[in-house]
């Protein structure tokens, strides 16, 4: 059973009764088991501590396995679960999750696969129409008769990314407004774009793979619940707890990937119950009920011996709005002396939040704590939750600065007053964490009002010690990371450090306390290191910097909105999504060059010096490189390759830089045909295979280009790179046949094509006509005794 009376809650006995009833059906396999539980209630109503109860029960059950997370405020449903349930490798779901990392690269390389493919399939109105044709037809008929392979590339491309920037303005209007048109009136048209996609675009793919494209987000949850099922499959019925879960209005994905999930319980604790549960079966609400007078004073004469009159209890209910956190507060303090209209006055002082009005008064003017208390409050409020290793280097830090830190204070506190403590499991040891997140944030916002947060005995006795914690533990990484030769402290071996991203994190949060221009002086070049090696510690950073957002002036907030900006998914975000990060970028670029500003100096960027080699020019490398990736995601391909080369030519070390760089000359190339630039085609296809000679797509494109350019020998480089790939069919060694033949190498062609003559009959068939096409295809002479010889040994 749950244990009801270790966790101090008073009239929860009916909730107690239903989850206990919940986890006994999930156990059991009932039929009549809910799927997901919402706990909801107003803040301080005891829904994390009934989530802990819950949580400490599942751990006990040899029958049950339970995984409990708090949610990620401001974060949307099912990208924010992926990340809780996915990047704790500790988690013991973990293992079942790793597919998604790669979901969103799936998305564009699947984006850019059928893009490929349709240019491939040809596109020959396409041509005249997009690139600056003049018009002269009405523009309805004109649109109307386009192939509709044509149709379909120009929807993708005005739909889901930006119209091409090199169209006038005027044949932009004029696409779209056709587009339009063809879209609310053609049937004929939409039939025929429906026929190309299933009979010639959809064969391409595998179904698994086009069911991703036409619909990432609905296969993305589907893949995340086939791995929680897998790992219930294996081991036993899940419990997954989240605290301070708030949803966004219409998270259908995740109400997808719930409702996909087996023998799993899902409970929420939440003010709201989201819209997006609304239809779904099997789901209950725990909604946790006001305190009733009577409740009220049961709890004051258990806790402090004295009794009520049905006045003073009515009058204490509704002063705490019949909340148990405000309960316990006000009671504690009307128990030592505090009268009515001293609790009124306080709890009135702050509009709408009386929960910061009590717990303030309790703190600074209430008398019931010690000056010694106050000041740790405080400094668990200021504290980051940062690991045990931080800890020793603070109280070290704090004696130095002539402040006594004392851990045996904790304790006292919260066995004093165990309202102070959060409830939400959270291991063993002590940790800065079980502060209550709701009083500690009203301390933390209290001291950020500027004439508290720079008083002496805030920098002095709290925020500078920390500070020198922070950079102590800094400065012995970044040592660490110096002393091993491979790496020579180079960006890429801090960004992806654990140990200093940690002390980045800390690091930045109180430099931005007690500076926010030092902060951001410190936090900026760190962030755009992050940014290319670790986009997980960038994130990080990001919410590091959020929370100091209620004291940050003008500068302060335009440089929170480039970082979220610039960490905004790209993907279908469109031309309006293209702007703003294209102007949040320069933004950052602006503010790194002017006499003002040092944060890209060798300075302050630690041990390296200036130069090519330097880590100021690595990270202006990495600017160029979101430059050039921010317009491959909008199209502009153009923009992207040459920025791309440039990157390349820098020290920036991220492992696909090489393979985004061949897809923007790649897809160059393409734009290079659609407008018969064929020489430059063949030069942007050939750095494509240069920087990446495992994309099969762009090396088949190299063949066929080589061969309109009648470069055969770059022909037979391309047909020998496929046949390395090891390719099921033997389109490789038919190119290879042709592109000897075409170099004049006439006896080795006749002896490649008897040896592919020899393969099995069902690997081979169709060559001989293929290897004729290829003939006309380059304009070669068709009738001569060497291409009728190899025609011979081909198979029909």
């Amino acid at each position: 059973m749950l244990n009801y009376n270790e966790t101090g809650l008073i009239e929860r006995e009916r909730e107690r009764i239903f989850l206990q009833g919940a986890l006994d059906a999930l156990r059991s396999s009932s039929g009549h088991a809910p799927k997901v539980i919402f706990i909801t209630g107003p803040e301080g109503s005891g829904r994390s501590v009934l989530l802990t109860l819950i949580t400490r029960h599942v751990r006990r059950s040899i029958q049950l396995a339970g995984c409990s997370f708090r949610w990620p405020q401001g974060e949307g449903g099912l990208e924010a679960l992926s990340k809780l349930l996915g990047a704790d490798e500790t988690n013991p779901l973990h293992p079942y999750l790793e597919i998604y990392r790669d979901q969103e690269k799936r998305v564009r390389e699947l984006e850019r696969r059928v893009e490929r493919t349709q240019l491939n399939l040809g596109l020959p109105d396409l041509k005249r129409l997009a690139w600056g044709a003049e018009l002269d037809e009405d523009r309805y008929r004109v649109v109307q008769v386009l192939p509709p392979n044509a149709l379909h590339f120009l929807l993708r491309r005005l739909y889901s990314f930006t119209i091409p920037d090199n169209l006038s303005e005027q044949t932009a209007a004029f696409i779209k407004t056709g587009l339009e048109h063809i879209i609310q009136l053609n049937a004929t048209n939409l039939a025929q774009l429906r026929s190309f996609v299933e009979e010639e675009l959809h064969p391409q793919f595998t179904e698994e793979d086009w069911q991703f494209y036409l619909k990432p987000e609905e296969t993305l949850a589907r893949d995340l619940a086939y791995g929680i099922n897998a790992y219930v499959e294996k081991e036993r019925h899940l419990v997954l707890l989240f605290d301070d879960y708030h949803a966004v209005e219409n998270d259908r994905f995740l109400r997808q990937m719930i409702e996909t999930t087996n023998h799993v319980l899902w409970i929420f604790a939440t003010e709201p119950r989201p819209a997006w549960s609304e239809k779904m079966a099997e789901v209950a609400e725990l909604r946790l009920q006001l305190l009733t007078d009577q409740g009220v004073a049961a709890y004051f004469e258990q806790k402090y011996g004295k009794t009520l009159t049905p006045e003073e209890a009515t009058w204490l209910a509704e002063l705490t709005g019949r909340t148990p956190l405000l309960l316990y507060i006000a009671s504690d303090l009307y128990a030592n002396g505090a009268n009515a209209a001293t609790l009124e006055a306080a709890a009135g002082s702050l509009p709408n939040n009386r929960l910061a009005g009590l717990f303030l008064y309790f703190v600074e003017e209430s008398g019931r704590l010690s000056g010694a208390e106050r000041t740790w409050l405080y400094t668990l409020a200021i504290l980051r939750p940062s690991n045990d290793n931080f800890l020793p280097a603070f109280e070290k830090a704090t004696l130095a600065a002539g402040y006594s830190y004392d851990p045996a204070l904790t304790e006292q506190l919260f066995e004093t007053y165990a309202w102070l403590a959060d409830q939400v499991e959270s291991g063993e040891e002590w940790e800065n964490r079980h502060f209550h997140p709701a009083l500690k944030e009203i301390l933390r916002r209290y001291l950020m009002l500027e004439r508290r947060r720079f008083s002496k005995p805030i920098q002095e006795g709290i925020l500078q010690p920390a500070r020198n914690a922070a950079m102590a533990g800094l400065v012995a990484c970044e040592q660490r990371l110096l002393a091993e030769p491979e790496k020579q402290g180079s960006v890429r071996a801090r960004a992806t450090d654990l140990a200093w991203g940690e002390a980045v994190a800390d690091a930045a949060y109180y430099r931005l306390w007690l500076d926010e221009a030092v902060g951001w002086l410190f936090l900026l070049p760190r962030w755009v290191m992050a940014l290319a090696y670790n986009r997980t510690l960038a994130e990080h950073l990001l919410v590091v910097a959020e929370s100091m957002e209620a004291t940050f002036y003008n500068e302060g907030v335009d440089l929170l909105l480039v970082i979220r900006t610039l960490l905004k998914d790209s993907y279908s975000s469109g031309h309006k999504g293209q702007e703003e990060k294209l102007a949040a970028l320069h933004k950052l670029e602006t503010i790194g060059t002017t006499g003002q500003s040092r944060w890209f100096k060798s300075e302050n960027l630690g041990q390296r010096p200036s130069g090519k080699g330097s880590a100021e020019a690595e990270l202006r490398g990495i600017l160029k490189w979101l430059h050039a990736q921010i317009y491959e995601e909008a199209g502009q391909y153009e923009k992207a390759a040459p920025l791309y080369e440039e990157v390349l030519a820098t020290n920036v070390q991220m492992p696909e830089l090489k393979q985004a760089a061949a897809h923007a000359a790649l897809y160059l190339a393409m734009r290079y045909r659609l407008r018969n630039e064929m020489e430059s085609a063949y030069s942007s296809l050939y750095r494509a295979a240069e920087l990446n000679d495992q994309q099969e797509d762009g090396l088949r494109a190299l063949f066929w280009q080589a061969l309109r350019v009648k470069r055969y020998d770059t022909a037979l480089k391309a047909a020998d790179a496929l046949s390395d790939l090891g390719l099921e069919d033997n389109q490789a060694d038919l190119f290879m046949i042709f592109a000897l033949y075409a170099l004049d190498r006439k006896a080795e062609a006749l002896t490649e094509a008897r040896s592919l003559a020899a393969q099995p009959a069902q690997q081979t068939a169709g060559t001989r006509t293929v290897f004729y096409a290829l003939v006309h295809f380059a304009g070669l002479p068709e009738e001569t005794p060497d291409l009728a010889a190899i025609l011979d040994e081909l198979p029909a």
